[in-house]
């Protein structure tokens, strides 16, 4: 841990791949497959520069590596088909403490909510697959903002939505474009990393810096 909370959040906000679920690695992997097939070599160096984003950004990203001709939609499309065919058959992959830590939440009358780069509809239905879906105040999937992490427009919106100032959140993310676009909104940050570790120059910003999401309910002081 790098530090503690301040003040016991209005509002929890949780990234969700790589941080409620264990998927970061099965789209890595699906997408990897469906780039070969178009003649692109994905590397997990490149893959881990486009997590947590999406939109706009994402496209710079993917053309910036690969070229202007780099059919995004068509392998984004036909990546996440693949997982879906998945986690339909196998379930959810949900991350440790994830499932305690939102019943906690939910005790103790702190709402939550999800916002994640990944669109809505097939975010929604991966937490209803979960069961976490009655728990939410609410979902926002990557399409329905203009600019993706780093930018805190996400964060800025559930705030908005949600009625509560951002000094008043706390987010929960995984990667380092999400963590960016936390710090950017002015929210406190529980950091656990998945696939990439927290960059130097972010350690010493984040509030709290945890391997898992089972140690956040007593960071919380949650009963």
């Amino acid at each position: 841990m790098n530090g503690q909370l301040n003040q016991r959040p209005d509002l929890v906000i949780f990234d969700m791949d790589g941080l409620i679920l264990d998927s970061e690695r099965l789209f890595m992997e699906q997408e990897r497959i469906v780039c070969l097939q178009y003649g692109y070599d994905m590397t997990t160096e490149n893959y881990i520069t486009t997590i947590g984003t999406a939109g706009e950004t994402l496209r710079k990203i993917l053309r910036d590596l690969y070229g202007e001709d780099y059919p995004m939609e068509k392998i984004s499309r036909e990546s996440r088909e693949r997982v879906n065919r998945i986690i339909e058959a196998q379930g959810p992959p949900v991350k440790p403490g994830i499932g305690e830590l939102m019943e906690a939440l939910y005790r103790n009358k702190i709402p939550f909510c999800i916002c994640t780069s990944t669109d809505t509809d097939t975010a929604t239905h991966y937490m209803e697959m979960a069961g976490f879906l009655p728990y939410l105040q609410f979902l926002k999937g990557g399409e329905q903002v203009t600019r993706s992490k780093p930018d805190p427009e996400i964060f800025l919106q559930a705030c908005e939505k949600a009625g509560v100032r951002p000094e008043r959140c706390l987010v929960l993310e995984d990667s380092p474009n999400g963590i960016r676009a936390a710090l950017a909104a002015g929210m406190q940050v529980i950091a656990i990393p998945d696939l990439v570790p927290v960059p130097e120059e972010l350690k010493d910003r984040v509030t709290v810096e945890v391997v898992s999401a089972e140690e956040v309910p007593a960071l919380m002081g949650l009963n």
